[in-house]
């Protein structure tokens, strides 16, 4: 490695490379100011030494003086060297001490006494402390010390100057002196020049330095952007874990840490606590008809209606669906049990408005108590589930306690629900087909298939008992589809027996009126058994008509432009009035049995009976009548110009065989 190369080496360990900031810029316009002052200092204390001869004082005390000043200046150089790059103060002294060595050394060979020496040691040392802190300071100095030289040189030719050389004569000293010249500005050059080199070299790193600097902050900031967004997702995930998203309850995992703890602090305190289990009724209704987004916000509203019911230390959750919880803690008087539940009722009851109209929706709520009916989370849970399901069956709307009694019908329906699953596959379904006859003619013309269920374990199930699980569980669609099939191929095998056409009536549920495939279904039906579309009657209740009128309509005319004829089951019933029953494509209407009983001697169902009739003939409808069972019921629906009529009285439901037979058999008889 050559000098160069060494120098700048132990240099740049010196000279930190940062970014000056304002303290550094102010020490190094101190320390500006002060080698200005001292190289004025160093050419005024020059002067006494050159008046020695003219004065008469001794070389001695002059070189004395004249060394001691600039001998003061070497520890304010280290000072400057030290506070002009903090935290190098190793590498500072020991440049100092070989820059201040070679300056001894070089001095005491050519000049004599520690007066020479002293002027030297200044000379350098001031050099190389200015370079330390710019490049100029070099060329400053080398101005100064050539002046100096020059000084003397023209001093002593003019006989005013002997320096106290042991060297020989004047001409050395005039020859070493402008040695000294030649060798001083040279090393003045070459460090101005190798310093400014080196100088330029350090800004750029200390620009690249501030740059990397501003990337780092700019990187540290994103950084921790990313952390804090990191933690915002965590907390999101860890919310998202134990909360429900629509409605910003607690999940049913949350419920369940919650109700553990509930648990082991009642053990603790011999303490009891209640847990309401809620299901909405209508609501796959609203969900349905309506839409998912006016579905979100039943469940949304009823949350909020359900915390504000409730105190802060209770807690509601959903559990999924339109299913609700509540663990009503510290309960000391069972008797505030019903009026909670009768607060909850009326919350969920109240109207809201969806989809710019006026809706409803009620509730049906299973209690559960601990640790009277359950001690462990799941029985808690599921007891008072069982007892939701009572509340369902006693007409929705209410509230039921759990007990021992509703556990055995909760084991039955779950029976059913595991069983009509695999019915369909089990071929357990049959038809029975009960006839419906023409007033005017006296002939069958109709025929209404009812679907019946004949389990290997349940043993003969009547549609009152599965149909509600079916359209629970979502399994009327298919069911419904099946039904549609057979009852078409049926009707058309009594024709391939030589019986003569009726029409046949199939009942729809709610789910397959607004299944987008029922078009579908309907056209498979007909084509595959061949039978005429105005043979067939689909048959939807009153109440499903007014859900979503609009959707409905949409349906029916679908159904309609097919050629199928369409009718109203159970008419009388909802609140259905000619206004709005004349918007839909109805071929018939059918009068509840509801108002057929008891007929002619209860006159307010003989006044809605011949309201029936009148408004379905104003709309040009067929009217049937529904349940008849007596004589006097058949005549007077006769005599108030009925259509038809189907009931016990005239035939039962019965088997294929037994309606073809029937159907063989019978006799028109023309009524008078």
């Amino acid at each position: 490695m050559n000098l160069r190369m060494w120098f700048v080496t132990h240099l740049e360990q010196l000279i930190t490379v940062n970014v000056l900031d304002e303290e550094e810029i102010r020490q190094g316009k101190l320390f500006n100011i002060l080698m200005i002052i001292s190289i004025v200092l160093v050419i005024f204390l020059a002067l006494p030494f050159l008046l020695i001869k003219p004065l008469g004082v001794t070389e001695t005390s002059v070189g004395f003086i004249a060394a001691a000043f600039p001998l003061s200046f070497v520890p304010l150089s280290i000072y400057c060297i030290i506070r002009a790059r903090r935290g190098r103060i190793r590498s500072a002294i020991l440049i100092y001490i070989w820059v201040n060595l070679f300056a001894i050394c070089l001095a005491a060979w050519i000049f004599d006494g520690i007066y020479s020496t002293a002027w030297v040691l200044h000379i350098w040392t001031i050099t190389i402390a200015g370079t330390l802190l710019a490049p100029v300071y070099a060329l400053w100095m080398t101005g100064g010390v050539v002046a100096y030289f020059l000084l003397l040189v023209f001093l002593y030719q003019s006989g005013l100057y002997i320096p106290p050389l042991t060297l020989g004569t004047g001409r050395e000293f005039v020859n070493i002196s402008f040695l000294m010249l030649m060798l001083i500005s040279t090393v003045g050059l070459l460090t101005y020049l190798n310093m400014r080199s080196l100088r330029d070299t350090l800004m750029r790193l200390r620009m690249a330095t501030k740059e990397l600097e501003g990337h780092r902050r700019t990187l540290e900031q994103r950084v921790k952007e990313r952390t804090d967004e990191l933690m915002k997702a965590n907390a999101a995930l860890d919310k998202l874990a134990t909360h429900d998203v629509l409605t910003g309850l607690p999940n049913r995992m949350m419920f369940s840490q919650l109700l553990n703890r509930a648990i082991q602090s009642a053990q603790r305190y011999k303490r009891q606590f209640v847990v309401f289990f809620i299901d909405l009724d209508r609501f796959k209704i609203i969900n349905d008809t309506l839409g998912h987004e006016a579905g979100d916000r039943v469940l949304q509203e009823v949350a909020a209606r359900l915390k504000q019911t409730l105190r802060a230390i209770d807690v509601v959750a959903r559990l999924g669906g339109d299913e609700f919880i509540i663990l009503v803690d510290e309960i000391d008087d069972l008797s505030q049990v019903a009026n909670i539940a009768h607060k909850v009722l009326s919350a969920a009851s109240k109207p809201m408005v969806l989809m710019g109209e006026e809706s409803r929706v009620t509730a049906s709520i299973g209690i559960s108590i601990y640790p009277k009916d359950a001690q462990d989370e799941q029985s808690l849970i599921k007891t008072a589930d069982i007892a939701m399901y009572l509340a369902k069956e006693e007409g929705k709307n209410n509230y039921q306690f759990f007990s021992k009694e509703i556990q055995s019908k909760s084991i039955g329906r779950l029976s059913i629900e595991t069983n009509l699953r695999s019915a369909l596959e089990q071929n357990e379904f049959s038809l029975h087909y009960q006839a419906r006859l023409d007033f005017k003619t006296g002939a069958i013309t109709g025929v209404e298939a009812l679907l019946r269920w004949q389990n290997s374990y349940l043993g003969s199930m009547t549609p009152t008992q599965f149909i509600p699980v079916a359209e629970e569980t979502g399994l009327m669609v298919p069911i419904g589809r099946w039904v549609l099939k057979t009852a078409c191929a049926q009707n058309i095998a009594w024709q391939l027996q030589g019986l003569p056409p009726v029409c046949m009536a199939v009942n729809l549920s709610l789910q397959q009126l607004i299944d987008d495939n029922l078009p579908d279904d309907i056209s498979t039906a007909l084509k595959n058994s061949g039978m005429a579309p105005n043979l067939l009657e689909l048959e939807i209740t009153e109440s499903m008509l007014m859900h979503n009128p609009e959707r409905v309509i949409t349906a029916l005319t679908k159904i309609k432009a097919m050629g199928v004829r369409l009718a109203i089951d159970n008419f009388g019933t909802g609140y259905s009035s000619v206004a709005h029953i004349k918007h839909f494509p109805i071929d018939t209407i059918k009068v509840d049995r509801s108002f057929i009983r008891n007929l002619p001697q209860d006159t307010g169902n003989k006044a809605v009976t011949e309201a029936i009739i009148a408004m379905g003939k104003t709309l040009s409808l067929t009217v049937i009548a529904e349940g008849v069972e007596t004589q006097e019921q058949m005549d007077f629906l006769q005599g108030h110009a009925c259509d038809g009529m189907h009931g016990y009285y005239f035939s039962k439901p019965t088997t294929p065989e037994q309606f073809a037979d029937m159907l063989r058999n019978h006799v028109p008889v023309l009524q008078s």
